[in-house]
């Protein structure tokens, strides 16, 4: 039999999320700023959330910035909540009293649940220790086919979740290596996620998947959270059940979010002013959002790759700074070499200048310009363009032709007269 105070080590692995971070205090001085990546074509709008998806990361992590996000608020309460109900079930388990920090505890997984936007983006620890908490708590109080049950949720949301012999009593390791062994036998299965409008960002288990229409393969048999955003829409997701060797279908309708229509104007207004125009209207919504910087971004598709174009846009002074350009052959892997190398192009909000193309990133068909030379072929009058006087001269030559090939053929072939062409 298992004392109270045997395993009052769980609480170590926990983290203790009602307590402020170590660089609360610096990450608030960081200058707030959002990202905007639209696609500006059918086929560049879909990579265009994938690159975003991946660049958001980077800019969070960057030094002197915080990434908010443009049209939500920055602190759900229902996440504050959570932490609040985590914090509450960690105390009443500590004060012997199963019952309660197992309702506690099951109270703050379904605020974190209904807070997706921060679970999925760091909110998955939390999360996990949540269901590990909770399965100890329902095991060591009594209801061991309960705490394995969530034990077999935790695996399902995070297969590589492990309870530390160091710290947990070796009944409860035993019998979270048996419940890890069920999982890992269930059969697999897919989910497919439909939303109107599409082009909508998944989440699976707190990890991004793609863009809706989206198929998501090898799950384990189970409960697998889902969380859908798409920017002017309010998040949404649940809980869907895949079945081994079966496909799962989950469609959902996303249901705009307030100021949606004004959201969507400013933001094809700043896109359009790209590089060097206004954006009167994202620049008032970046303010109301206490916003300093939004670095926004063009994605079209140029040959076989992409054009990405951005610039900072500055809210104070509502200014374009550190105009981009840079040539795609695909979007970069999460974590690669290419992505890196972008983002820390994209932190630059020096210059103005559009950068040219390296020889590497040149798209098939692409000439490329160097420096200033890409304006002054720009600006150059259109008599003075030698693509302009090829292509009169070909229309020219065409024309001619014409007229020789009419002349012969409406020529006059009496009855006597025979005309032989030979080729």
């Amino acid at each position: 039999m298992l004392s109270w105070r045997r395993i009052t080590g769980l609480w170590s692995l926990v983290l203790a999320c009602g307590a402020p971070a170590p660089g609360a205090a610096v990450a608030a001085e960081r200058e707030p700023v959002a990202l905007v990546l639209l696609g500006v074509d059918a086929f560049s709008r879909r990579p265009a959330e994938e690159l975003a998806e991946r660049l958001e990361p980077g800019l969070s992590a960057a030094p002197g910035l915080r990434l908010v996000p443009l049209d939500r608020p920055e602190g759900d309460p229902r996440w504050r909540q959570a932490l609040q109900e985590l914090e509450a079930g960690r105390e009443a388990y500590l004060d012997m009293e199963p019952e309660p920090a197992a309702a506690r505890l099951r109270q703050a997984l379904d605020l974190m649940l209904q807070a997706g936007d921060t679970l999925v983006q760091s909110g998955r620890p939390a999360f996990l220790d949540g269901l590990l908490t909770l399965g100890a708590v329902e095991t060591l109080g009594g209801d061991p086919a309960r705490g394995q049950a969530t034990f077999a949720r935790a695996l399902v949301y995070e297969p590589g979740a492990a309870l530390d012999a160091a710290t947990f009593p070796p009944e409860l390791v035993h019998a979270f290596s048996t419940v890890r062994a069920g999982v890992a036998a269930r059969p697999r299965g897919s989910l497919s996620v439909f939303t109107t409008p599409d082009l909508a960002r998944v989440w699976v288990d707190g990890r991004f998947q793609g863009v809706t229409p989206c198929e998501v393969g090898g799950l384990v048999a189970g409960p697998h959270q889902v969380w859908l955003r798409r920017l002017g829409h309010a998040g949404a997701g649940g809980l869907v059940e895949v079945e081994g060797g079966a496909r799962a279908e989950w469609s959902l309708r996303l249901a705009p979010a307030p100021g949606a229509v004004e959201l969507a104007d400013a933001l094809d207004e700043a896109v359009r002013a790209l590089p060097l125009g206004g954006a009167r209207a994202l620049t008032a919504w970046a303010a109301r959002q206490g916003l300093r910087w939004v670095l926004v971004g063009r994605l079209s598709q140029a040959g076989a790759g992409f054009a990405l174009q951005t610039a900072w846009l500055e809210v104070g002074s509502g200014r374009f700074l550190g105009a981009r350009q840079a040539g795609l052959a695909a979007v970069p892997a999460a974590g690669s070499a290419d992505l890196r190398a972008l983002l820390s192009s994209l932190l630059s909000r020096e210059g103005g200048v559009l950068e040219s193309l390296p020889p590497e990133a040149a798209l098939p068909g692409q000439v490329e310009l160097q420096d200033e030379a890409r304006f002054q072929e720009q600006e150059r009058p259109w008599w003075k363009r030698w693509e302009v006087w090829t292509g009169i001269g070909a229309g020219l030559v065409v024309v001619a032709g014409a007229i020789v090939l009419g002349v012969l053929l409406a020529g006059d072939d009496g009855p006597g007269s025979q005309i032989v062409l030979e080729f």
